[in-house]
């Protein structure tokens, strides 16, 4: 079945997957194609493509009066937006009833998509005396690329014995975003220090910075369950879930050197690397029952944690360590 939904920005949504959207004018483009098929007794095979473009334009113009106890203040601004979006998600699902009592599936579901944003702004702002207070100008520029793959891979057995079963699956999912910024901006602050109504003191704030951005998002979990029925309406689960998340976070920025020409003077400040790893056991054993009379449901476990964190941020490097043990039960 499908699924379509439709927002107040201009997107849509199938089954999902988002396309288009965006502030001021937006156009969308979509193509899909979807294939299934029985290649065998037991082997059913379903698949989808899809590929979508947007792009985006939106011109703002603002006056803003703003009442404070101290004084009323104006400020205006003006902005011009262009956004360009191109994606494609490519999914599959493969399901094989190898026997009556062996069954394996498989879906994998990858994503991959680019954007550029550029952005143009100017403001200023001015108190009721029509003294400025600040303004600004600049531009940005803002590309990205992603990549996302996730994963589910499982396996259910039924022995001969009824009630007996063993269940196992093998989850995944990966992310790669690859972020490239540019800014060019002055903003100016005016004072008027010996308060004769005339501004003396100004300061300007210029920039003129690269940014690169590495985001990495990695996570696998795996569960194995062996389920035995020990009365006519109760039965006995024995697991253990294992799972594993690494996030990585780098941020470079580079100001401009007007010496060299070029982004090479790195700007520590608005530079750092992230590091964090959480490793988990988590065995567990629990009873199910379900009669017409009454139902209840126990499960008792430990989880076994160890985190690990690292950064780096001005010259300085901090690494955490943690384990963790504790009981859990549930009913």
């Amino acid at each position: 079945s499908r699924m379509t939904s439709y927002s107040s920005n201009g997107g849509f949504s199938i089954n999902g997957r988002n396309f288009g959207g965006g502030n001021g004018i937006t156009t969308s483009n979509m193509v899909g194609l979807n294939f299934s098929d029985q290649f065998a007794e037991g082997l059913d095979f379903s698949s989808s493509y899809f590929y979508n473009n947007s792009n985006s334009e939106n011109t703002n113009k603002t006056k803003q009066t703003n009442l404070l106890p101290t004084g009323n203040f104006v400020s205006n601004s003006e902005s011009n937006t262009i956004s360009e979006n191109n994606g494609h998600s490519i999914k599959a699902d493969v399901e094989y009833d190898i026997s009556d009592k062996l069954s394996v599936g498989i879906t994998p579901n990858f994503t991959t998509g680019k954007s550029i944003t550029r952005n143009n702004y100017l403001s200023n702002s001015e108190d009721e005396n029509g003294r400025a207070l600040n303004d600004s100008e600049g531009f940005s520029v803002n590309e990205s690329t992603s990549n996302n793959f996730s994963n589910e891979l499982f396996l259910t057995k039924n022995f001969d014995r009824k009630g007996r079963h063993l269940s196992f699956s093998l989850n995944n999912s990966n992310s790669k975003n690859d972020g490239l910024d540019f800014q060019n901006s002055v903003s100016r602050f005016y004072k008027d220090t010996d308060g004769d109504g005339i501004n003396d003191e100004t300061t300007v704030d210029a920039r003129n910075q690269r940014t690169n951005s590495l985001n990495n998002r990695d996570r696998y979990e795996m569960n194995l369950t062996f389920t035995e029925k020990v009365l006519d309406s109760t039965s006995l689960n024995i697991g253990v879930d294992v799972s594993q998340e690494i996030n990585k976070d780098r941020r470079s920025t580079f100001d401009f050197d007007p010496i060299t020409g070029n982004f090479t003077q790195e700007n520590e400040l608005l530079s750092d690397n992230l590091f964090f790893k959480n490793n988990k056991v988590e065995p567990s054993i629990g009873l199910h029952s379900n009669t017409s009379k009454y139902f209840f449901n126990v499960n008792m476990g430990t989880s076994i944690t160890r985190l690990d964190y690292q950064s780096q941020y001005v010259g300085i490097d901090t690494q955490v360590q943690r384990q963790y043990l504790y009981p859990s039960f549930s009913m």
